[in-house]
């Protein structure tokens, strides 16, 4: 990351950040985010103590709120602080915990989520019931239920077409959206 004369004060109690493009710390409030895609960093802090405000806030579907006009498919979600964890992030019980509290707040991650990482997958593994995972030596391949990812798209379509609604996205847009995202997990 390069170092950056702008100062970002996380949220008390974490040590995470928004960065742009460019590697830059901004500030999720910021006015100044635009079509660039942002990488939201987690802490490991936030993850194991549960601290869910800040993406909770960052992530709510109001007007007033830059990461809604930074655009669908704009976030690429970013976990640190478990490089040396030989874990798979969604093997571990407080990621876990930590998305579905997430999630019960604030369901709007096929919004957000960049579809060129495997964001949605990972929450599909913390949140779909019968989802499994075959681990090989440098990576696991996620497998999903049809009915678990129908489930899971139902339940975030309100949040998808307000956030489509607040931010301009046409309809049609929205609806090859919900399309991309199923065929991200290959349905």
């Amino acid at each position: 990351m390069k170092n950056n004369s702008q100062k970002y004060k996380p949220t008390e109690g974490t040590s995470s950040i928004v960065m742009d493009s460019q590697g830059h710390a901004i500030n999720a409030a910021s006015p100044c985010l635009n079509s660039a895609i942002i990488t939201y960093q987690i802490s490991r802090l936030e993850i194991e103590h549960c601290i869910t405000q800040r993406i909770v806030e960052d992530l709510r579907a109001e007007p007033n709120n830059p990461l809604v006009w930074s655009g669908m498919d704009s976030v690429l979600f970013s976990v640190e602080g478990y490089d040396d964890d030989p874990r798979e992030l969604f093997m571990i019980s407080e990621f876990r915990k930590y998305i579905a509290t997430v999630h019960e707040h604030n369901p709007g991650w096929i919004y957000y989520a960049n579809l060129q990482s495997h964001w949605l997958k990972i929450i599909g593994m913390c949140l779909f019931p019968n989802a499994t995972a075959v681990t090989k030596s440098t990576k696991s391949d996620m497998f999903f239920l049809g009915s678990d990812v129908a489930d899971f798209i139902a339940g975030q379509l309100a949040p998808l077409f307000a956030l489509c609604e607040i931010s301009g996205v046409r309809r049609e847009d929205a609806d090859d959206r919900v399309r991309a995202v199923c065929s991200s997990f290959g349905i």
